[in-house]
């Protein structure tokens, strides 16, 4: 999901013929090697020995395990593309519907689809009520905290174009990064702090660039009136 400001910022210049430049995609490009570095995902910072040592502790050549796992690494980037362009889309709907629809009521159509697609999700797991008071006061705070962060979502993307408001959405991971610090006590690596430096930095130049282009001076056009002609009787 972290290649969205990418689709987002291709599709906002092909659907709303929003500015997306050069500068912007490269920007996008570093936002994106930033978030993996975060991210460190196994795929790409697994070592030699760490995919040779087997689930109990052994060393393992099967071949046709290698091959399993390659084939199931290709259906999970696979489906992670396609929810990255498909959740890109929601930016483009956002600023297509613009501030004809209030983004309150953009949020309570969120909710409702949740709720109509619950029992689809009961076919994958069954769904099971909290135990105690404090679960279901941890289920009203994450639903609280999701519902504000949505409000604020979707008036944010109505304001600003769709590629800037996906790369700047990829700060979630950096807060994420500074409340793993905070709360949890988790030392971060170099890899950790340089994405979420790159992440922080490009987020900063987008802004940079729209505060410029706001600013930019227009070109004044100047109409003149043709001469009224005299006539001399």
């Amino acid at each position: 999901f972290f290649t969205s400001p990418v689709f987002t910022g291709l599709f906002g210049r092909i659907f709303l013929k929003e500015p997306w430049g050069a500068m912007e995609f490269g920007a996008s490009i570093v936002s994106l090697c930033g978030c993996v570095l975060v991210a460190q995902p196994p795929f790409i910072f697994q070592s030699d020995s760490d995919s040779a040592v087997g689930v109990d502790g052994g060393i393992t050549n099967d071949s046709a395990a290698d091959s399993h796992g390659t084939v199931q690494r290709s259906i999970a980037a696979a489906v992670a593309l396609s929810g990255a362009a498909i959740s890109s889309l929601v930016y483009i709907v956002i600023r297509k519907i613009d501030k004809n629809v209030h983004f309150f009521v953009l949020v309570n159509s969120f909710g409702m689809a949740g709720i109509l697609t619950l029992p689809l999700s009961t076919l994958f797991k069954p769904f099971v009520w909290p135990d105690s008071n404090s679960e279901w006061g941890v289920v009203l705070l994450i639903g609280c905290l999701a519902f504000t962060a949505q409000l604020f979502f979707n008036a944010g993307v109505q304001m600003v174009p769709a590629g800037p408001a996906s790369m700047v959405r990829n700060l979630d991971i950096v807060f994420a990064f500074l409340l793993q610090i905070f709360i949890l006590g988790d030392v971060p690596d170099v890899f950790s702090i340089t994405g979420a430096t790159l992440v922080t930095a490009c987020c900063i130049f987008i802004g940079y660039k729209k505060i410029l282009r706001q600013h930019k001076p227009s070109a004044v056009v100047v109409q003149v009136e043709p001469e009224a002609e005299i006539e001399i009787g």
